[in-house]
């Protein structure tokens, strides 16, 4: 049929190109999906048709069987009664009732060979829509795959143009803090050095002035 060539010749270009653009894909499928749907629905209608016709067919038949044994009946009472022509008549109708009967008989037959074709047909195109969603479901899964490696790709080139960064902000945080607590301990330690210089300085001078006063 032509939606299963489509399908077909559909997944051979996808295979041949790739998943460069998988989005396509999942709607095509999703189309083929409706397009098959609509095909099991008009061959669900025909065969509920054929169906009805088949028995339409074997009643109208079964209906003729019983005109063909009424008619000869009829034929043989009226010889009985002497009536020649009337007999004429009566199994001249009987032999109508007997070539449409079987007539609506092939009919019948064919009807209830065409109605296997189209079951069959039936359960292909439930086959190919189970398969449909398969496919249909591989490729979302295949999409979600390729969407997720290239946002793990995304976040490795965002991790590496951010690896001056500690992990831990907290502990980024803690070791700043640390480097500014040597630096001020530093400048403190400086600074009571300066001092002690200072007070050592005058210290001497304070001597100095004690020992003139005292010569």
């Amino acid at each position: 049929m032509d939606v299963a060539k489509r399908i077909e010749h559909f997944f051979k270009a996808y295979v041949n190109e790739g998943l460069e653009r998988i989005e396509d894909p999942v709607i095509m499928v999703k189309q083929y999906m409706r397009d098959v749907k609509t095909e099991i629905t008009k061959r669900t209608k025909l065969i509920e048709k054929r169906q009805h016709l088949s028995l339409t067919l074997k009643e109208d038949a079964k209906l003729l069987k019983e005109k063909i044994e009424k008619r000869e009946t009829q034929a043989k009472q009226a010889l009985e009664n002497g009536d020649e022509e009337l007999a004429k008549k009566l199994l001249l109708n009987k032999h109508d009732a007997y070539d449409t009967q079987k007539h609506y008989e092939a009919l019948y037959e064919r009807n209830e060979e065409q109605l296997v074709e189209l079951k069959v047909e039936l359960e292909e195109l439930h086959v190919k829509y189970q398969k449909l969603k398969e496919r249909k479901l591989d490729l979302l899964l295949r999409m979600e795959a390729v969407q997720a490696n290239q946002t793990a790709q995304q976040y490795g080139r965002e991790k590496g143009r951010r690896s001056h960064f500690h992990e831990d902000p907290f502990q980024l945080w803690e070791e700043r803090i640390i480097e500014m607590e040597r630096t001020v301990g530093k400048q403190c330690e400086q600074e009571n050095v300066e001092m002690n210089q200072k007070v050592m300085a005058e210290l001497e001078n304070l001597k100095g002035e004690l020992k003139e006063k005292s010569q």
